[in-house]
C-alpha cells in the first residue's frame, strides 16, 4: 500500500470518531442549558468594555427650528462584572403538531454583580440626514446630559418573541402576556455615578456625585424589581410597572448634591417612599 493510500484509509477511518466526538460535545454542551437542548452565550467583556455611538436623526425639527436635529449619546459603555453576562435561548411549541400561535423563542438574560453602564454623554445638533451629502453622524454642539456610570447588582430578566407566554406580575399589571419580564432583586440597588443634567446656555448643572436606587426603607440596600413587564405593541414601547421596591417604593438618595457646578453642594438629597406600583410608561415616535 502506497504512503498516500494509507494515509487515505487513515482520514476515512477517522471520520466516525470525530463526528462521534463534535456530536458529543454538541449534547453534552447545549443539553447543560435547560436540562434540554438550546443554545448558551456568554458575554465577557475587556477591562476597558465594549462601546460606541447612537444617533437618533430627527429630521423634521420643531417650530423655531424646523431643520433637523439629532440626539446622540456619546461613547457609551458596558463593562460586565465577574462571570460575565449569560444567555439561555430556547424554543418550543405547546403543540406537537405546531399550530400557528403556539411557538415561543425563550431568551432568559443573567447579569452579574458589578456589571456597570457608561451612559455616554447625551449631545444635541445638526444631523445632517436632510443635507446633499446625507451623513449618518453629524456636528455636535451642546452637551445637555454629561456620561454617568450606572452599576448594577445581580439581576435577572426573561424575554419571549413568538407567542408570549410569562405574566411579569399578574393582576398587578395590565397585560397577562409580556415580550420582557423583570422579576428579581437587584442586591446593592442601582447606583448612578457623576450624574449631570446641564444648561447650555447658562453653563450650569443639576447634578449629584451618585444616586442610589434601592428599596424604600431597606437597610440592606436592594432593589426588588418585582412585576415589571414590557411590550411593544402599536402604541410603542409599553413598560408596566407592576411591582417596583417594597410595597412602599423606592428611595433615591442623592450624595454631594450641586446647582452650578459641582464645587457648588448643597448637600445629599434623599427622595423617600417614591411609589411607581401600577404606572403605565408609554414610549413612542410622535405621529
Amino acid at each position: 500500500m502506497t504512503f498516500k493510500k494509507l494515509a487515505l484509509a487513515a482520514v476515512i477511518a477517522s471520520v466516525p470518531v470525530a463526528g462521534f466526538s463534535l456530536e458529543s460535545l454538541e449534547d453534552a454542551t447545549l443539553s447543560g442549558v435547560t436540562g434540554q437542548d438550546g443554545i448558551q452565550i456568554q458575554i465577557d467583556t475587556p477591562v476597558a468594555g465594549i462601546s460606541g455611538d447612537i444617533i437618533v436623526h430627527d429630521r423634521g425639527g420643531f417650530a423655531g427650528a424646523a431643520s433637523d436635529g439629532a440626539i446622540r449619546i456619546d461613547n457609551f459603555a458596558l463593562v460586565t462584572g465577574v462571570g460575565g453576562i449569560g444567555i439561555n435561548i430556547d424554543a418550543g411549541d405547546q403543540t406537537v403538531a405546531g399550530a400557528a400561535g403556539t411557538a415561543t423563542l425563550n431568551v432568559a438574560v443573567s447579569i452579574p454583580t458589578g456589571t456597570s453602564i457608561t451612559t455616554g454623554a447625551i449631545q444635541v445638533g445638526n444631523s445632517g440626514r436632510d443635507d446633499v451629502t446625507s451623513n449618518w453622524d453629524s456636528a455636535f454642539n451642546a452637551t445637555v446630559m454629561n456620561s454617568a456610570t450606572i452599576t448594577l447588582g445581580a439581576t435577572t430578566l426573561n424575554i419571549q418573541l413568538g407567542n408570549e407566554l410569562q405574566d411579569a406580575g399578574g393582576a398587578a399589571t395590565a397585560s397577562t402576556s409580556h415580550m420582557i419580564a423583570l422579576s428579581t432583586t437587584i442586591t446593592g440597588g442601582i447606583s448612578i455615578a457623576n450624574f449631570a443634567l446641564n444648561d447650555v446656555n447658562s453653563t450650569g448643572s443639576l447634578g449629584a456625585a451618585n444616586v442610589l436606587i434601592a428599596d424604600n426603607n431597606n437597610a440592606t440596600t436592594q432593589l426588588a424589581v418585582g412585576a415589571v413587564g414590557i411590550n411593544v405593541t402599536g402604541a410603542g414601547l409599553v413598560v408596566e410597572v407592576g411591582s417596583l421596591g417594597s410595597a412602599t417604593g423606592i428611595d433615591m438618595l442623592l450624595t454631594d448634591a450641586y446647582l452650578g457646578t459641582s464645587t457648588d453642594v448643597i448637600g445629599d438629597v434623599s427622595i423617600l417612599g417614591l411609589n411607581l406600583n401600577g404606572t403605565t410608561i408609554t414610549i413612542s415616535g410622535k405621529p
